[in-house]
């Protein structure tokens, strides 16, 4: 790895620590210790194994529709997902989860980088989708208590003010420029990049024609039963604090931590995560010191979960040459 990769890399570690760091010390460890001894050591036990039964089990499930094709087996596809997660959440590295995924298909039984590439994105934009579009469906159906909530919680609207429609035009076209100029500058390979993209393209939407109707509705049904159980699992864990929010507000709270965890500024989404899950936990009246404890909570099921992917890295030879025709 380039120094100057490694060096931002480890500056995105030491921020996400510090913002994590920040976000803990807002509260007293003996507040944290008393919220450990009150609360309901059933209720946490449950919420836990229901975090772990939703990362990594049933994200593992999810994407075994998309990708059974190349590893052939539900086990393969444990290994090929556990490994990505580990990855992605493990180490202080600019190569993340959905990459190394990737080479491990490759390797396996794809004919080319598109396919397997088409289904590690549906697989996440199939859970961001669903995950929003519930969000927004509860807030349409919730609009006037969500209104009454949000007023009762000062809000900074500042940034909001500046995201008007002009600034937004602005942006975009700010953006396409900068697509122009790199595409003129492309010069004499041009043609080259283009064929490239073309066929990678076509080797995308080959892969995602092959899918079917019952791959993708299994996918569906997985991925709605992924979120509902993590809904469960916070409801689970805020109740086993003596706190309450209802169940469905906890749609909001897992949206706004999905689009914190796509943020590349840390490693893994360590502290944003966190930030997205107690800020919006406290707008719904959650105590901060059990949002916060949620949030972590949240987070050790995320690093359990890479260190038993790092075992199976290790476990599996690193590619599993076996899986391969």
């Amino acid at each position: 790895m380039p120094r100057s990769n490694a060096l931002w890399t480890w500056l995105r570690v030491l921020l996400g620590l510090g913002l994590l760091a920040l976000l803990v010390s807002r509260v007293n460890p003996t507040e944290y210790a008393a919220l450990v001894r009150g609360g309901d050591r059933g209720q946490l036990a449950l919420g836990l194994a229901l975090l772990f039964l939703a990362f990594p089990v049933l994200q593992a499930l999810r994407l075994h529709p998309l990708i059974a094709r190349y590893t052939q087996s539900l086990a393969a596809t444990f290994v090929v997902f556990m490994v990505g997660a580990f990855f992605n959440t493990m180490l202080p590295s600019n190569v993340g989860g959905d990459a190394v995924r990737l080479l491990y298909l490759k390797r396996m039984r794809a004919e080319n980088w598109g396919g397997p590439f088409a289904m590690l994105m549906l697989h996440r934009a199939a859970a961001m989708g669903v995950l929003l579009l519930a969000a927004g469906v509860h807030a349409a159906l919730n609009a006037p208590r969500l209104a009454r909530v949000l007023a009762a919680v000062e809000l900074d609207s500042g940034f909001a003010a500046q995201l008007r429609p002009a600034t937004v035009i602005a942006a975009l076209l700010g953006l396409l420029l900068l697509a122009v100029v790199a595409w003129v500058l492309a010069g004499r390979f041009r043609a080259r990049i283009a064929a490239r993209v073309r066929r990678f393209a076509a080797d995308c939407w080959a892969a995602v024609r092959e899918v079917g109707w019952a791959a993708a509705a299994l996918l569906l049904a997985l991925t709605a039963l992924f979120h509902f159980t993590r809904m469960l699992a916070f409801y689970l864990l805020i109740r086993a604090t003596g706190e309450s929010i209802a169940l469905f507000d906890l749609l909001p709270v897992l949206a706004a931590t999905a689009l914190a965890g796509v943020v590349p500024l840390t490693v893994g989404g360590l502290g944003l995560m966190e930030g997205a899950i107690s800020m919006t936990l406290t707008v719904f009246g959650v105590a901060e010191t059990a949002a916060i404890a949620a949030a972590i909570a949240n987070r050790a099921v995320l690093l359990v979960s890479a260190a038993i992917g790092g075992v199976v890295y290790v476990a599996s030879g690193r590619v599993d040459r076996s899986a391969q025709p």
